[in-house]
Order: structure tokens, then sequence, then C-alpha cells
């Protein structure tokens, strides 16, 4: 499990503020958002997209299915003097989201948003998201900025910090297996510690370092004097534990 606390609050917001609008959305947004256990995650980018970016599919405590549309956003969204062009779009965008009734083709029903959340790259301001939601007058609207991405991808989605793609975690996992099961299966009796198998998808097997020293053996024959190369191995464990002495 990869640590996120080793990772500075800086990088990881130089790291989401950096990502075209595209990117943000399929490459941090959708992923964390499955990765929460949310289900779906269709993309709905386009001239059909009905403001709303893609959207989610959850399970309340009492059974009962959760929509939620997403609209996402490169950058800051601020609310200064007047409202700026982002910040209209977003309303507007937000609004047609929340009175459009979505398809979800799994169970072949239309329904209603639950929730209509505005996820952004950037920070949105208090006088923002009052702005919004004065605009819009419901309930359902979220706010998700930086400073809310940040904690949900420590706790869910670390990796992103490294570029791991999501994408391929499944792909190593059963990488995984399949050369546990050749191990248990296939092994040489010489990898073999004790009573237990060693897996080549493990740290216990490793190739061990070692440094070359040439050395020279002098050698007389007919008369002729030679000098024969002679490489020494040396583990480099060896030399560890003697520097440590």
């Amino acid at each position: 499990m990869i640590d996120s606390k080793i990772i500075s609050r800086f990088r990881k917001e130089k790291f989401i503020r950096e990502r075209p609008e595209k990117d943000f959305r399929d490459t941090v947004v959708r992923p964390l958002f499955l990765r929460t256990g949310l289900k779906d995650g269709r993309d709905l980018c386009g001239i059909d997209e009905e403001g709303k970016d893609c959207f989610f599919i959850g399970i309340d405590k009492l059974g009962q299915k959760i929509l939620y549309v997403i609209q996402t956003k490169k950058g800051n969204i601020n609310m200064t003097a007047k409202a700026s062009e982002n910040l209209i779009t977003a309303v507007t965008q937000l609004r047609t989201a929340l009175e459009t009734q979505v398809y979800l083709p799994s169970s072949k029903e239309k329904m209603y948003p639950s929730f209509a959340m505005l996820c952004t790259s950037g920070n949105i301001n208090d006088k923002a998201k009052k702005h919004i939601c004065n605009e819009i007058k419901d309930v359902r609207i979220r706010f998700y900025d930086i400073d809310e991405l940040i904690p949900l991808i420590d706790t869910h989605y670390p990796e992103l910090w490294l570029g791991i793609d999501v994408k391929k975690v499944p792909y190593f996992k059963k990488l995984k297996e399949l050369l546990s099961y050749i191990a248990d299966t296939f092994l040489p009796p010489d990898l073999i510690v004790g009573d237990s198998r060693l897996s080549a998808a493990t740290d216990q097997i490793y190739i061990p370092l070692k440094l070359n020293s040439i050395t020279y053996q002098t050698k007389k024959y007919r008369g002729q004097v030679s000098r024969i190369p002679k490489i020494k191995e040396i583990p480099v464990e060896a030399i560890l534990m003697e520097m440590l002495h």
C-alpha cells in the first residue's frame, strides 16, 4: 500500500492543477469515484451531455439507488465583484443536469439526479458556492474542489500520485496470481527453502548483486611468461557487511 503521507501537499496540488480538463476528468475524477465504490462512471461529454460530464450510481443504507451527475472544470472558480464566465457556465450546466433525467442502461430506466457535483482541479471560493446555490436554489448541489479531492485520493487512490494507471492494477494482480501458480506447480527443487516454495512474485526471491574484481596470475610455458586474468566475484552483501563492522 502506497503511503500518501510521504508526498508533499505542494506536489499533490501541482499534479492536479496541471491536468488538462479532459485528463483531470478521465484519469483523476472518474477513477477516484469508482474507487470509492460507486458504479458506472459513464463518460457523457459531447453535444448531448446536458450539463454533466459523467455519472455514477451508488446505493444508500436503505438499499435505494443514488444517482450522482458530475460536471468537471479545470482551475479555480471564484466570485469577486461579478460572476465570471466560468462561473456562469457552471451554473447553467448544473441547473440543466438537475432538471434532466438520465437513462441507466443497466436497469433500462430513467432517473433524475440525486446530486449534481461540481468538481474542479482548483479551488471554489465560498462566494462562488453561495452564488451557485442562490441561482439554482436546489439542495442537491455538492462541491468537490482540490481541497476535498486530495484527501479522497489519499484514501482511495494513492497510486495516482506516483502516476500508476488504475486500469493496470487488475492486470498486475492477475500476473502475480499466474506467477504464484507457476511457482507452486513448476518451481525447481533447488529453489525450495525448507518446506515452502517461494513464488516468483515475491520479494523473497531476488538476483543477488555482485562486483567483479580482476586479478592476474603469472604462468610460465615453454620459456614464455604470461599473465592470465582471473575474475573474482564478490557479493555486494559481503562488502556491505564488512563496511558495517
